[in-house]
């Protein structure tokens, strides 16, 4: 276990093995609300709800849509608490935010339009407040991959 300094929601990355496979997953444990919470451009945003579900209740919807574009999210106990356990993302390239930065352009881009278009309509769906270049992940294949908290469980709930 150690702790993932991306992000402030407090997320632990863990070695999970069976004894022959290794692979690395995300954990998290949040589970707050609070009547009111700002907003990092300085709005207010009520009823503020952030868990761990929004990452399960996701990746299901993903699944159901057959976008594809979440990595596999369970809810688990870990430490006495209920977590969401998620897939960690293999060959990542970089953050959407590092290729932004660098002006590097993406090698298919109507590929990459198509891609980024159908991330822009999920974090619709799902009522993601926080989408931004740090939750999109590149991979060396060139795939988009989303990492985003996720606030659609709120309508679930």
């Amino acid at each position: 276990m150690k702790s993932v300094k991306i992000g402030a929601t407090g997320v632990s990355k863990a070695e999970l093995s069976d004894g022959r496979l290794q692979h690395a997953a995300h954990i998290q444990t949040i589970d707050i609300f609070k009547s009111s919470s700002r907003t990092r451009s300085g709005g207010m945003e009520f009823n503020f709800r952030d868990s761990y579900k929004f990452n399960v209740a996701a990746y299901r919807v993903d699944r159901l849509i057959n976008l594809n574009m979440l990595p596999v999210s369970v809810e688990r106990k870990f430490g006495g608490k209920s977590a969401s356990v998620t897939w960690w993302i293999d060959d990542v390239l970089m953050m959407e935010g590092g290729r932004f930065k660098k002006k590097i352009e993406p090698p298919n881009r109507a590929l990459w339009n198509d891609q980024m278009q159908n991330a822009r309509v999920f974090n619709e769906l799902v009522y993601n407040t926080d989408a931004n270049l740090g939750n999109v992940l590149i991979t060396k294949d060139g795939q988009v991959a989303l990492t985003c908290p996720h606030k659609l469980y709120h309508f679930l709930s």
